[in-house]
């Protein structure tokens, strides 16, 4: 819902700069009032309470606000490509990822040192944690599903197939 009032703020016939000013300030408040409410009421992000979600979408609209006016009123557009290629098709790195991670971590099994194993499980061990610490090796994981998914969106993008709701 906080999003959807951040875009109608957005579609408003004002001035750029009315728009991501308003956009900052009210992000800004947001983020003030839900560390405020946090005193009562603390921010949990497992249950989504309303002091994390008033402290989260204020961030958001912080950041979106930001990055409106390096990319729009700045016209720094160099490091965006990468967010365009996914932006242009979201659902399939949203549905694509999540079917994949649900199946490398639970469905596919694989024989790994003698025991039937998750394939995440493989590769993890395989590829990352025979040579990294655990937590450079979780990370390294993490890049690298990132990674894949950009590839494929990538192709996509360059093939001109997008897949819209």
């Amino acid at each position: 819902m906080l999003g959807n009032l951040a875009g109608q703020w957005l579609s408003v016939r004002k001035p750029l700069a009315e728009r991501i000013n308003g956009l900052f300030a009210v992000g800004a408040l947001g983020m003030m009032v839900g560390l405020m409410w946090h005193w009562s009421f603390p921010i949990n992000k497992s249950l989504w309470t309303s002091s994390y979600v008033m402290f989260c979408g204020g961030m958001a609209a912080v950041a979106i606000a930001t990055i409106m006016w390096i990319v729009d009123v700045h016209q720094v557009r160099g490091w965006t490509k990468p967010f365009v290629i996914y932006g242009m098709n979201p659902m399939v790195a949203f549905v694509g990822s999540g079917v994949m991670a649900r199946c490398i971590y639970s469905i596919f099994k694989v024989n790994y040192g003698g025991k039937e194993i998750p394939l995440e499980a493989a590769i993890y061990q395989s590829m990352f944690a025979s040579w990294l610490e655990p937590v450079n090796a979780s990370l390294a994981f993490a890049i690298t599903f990132v990674m894949f998914w950009f590839m494929v969106l990538y192709v996509l993008y360059r093939k001109r197939i997008f897949f819209k709701v």
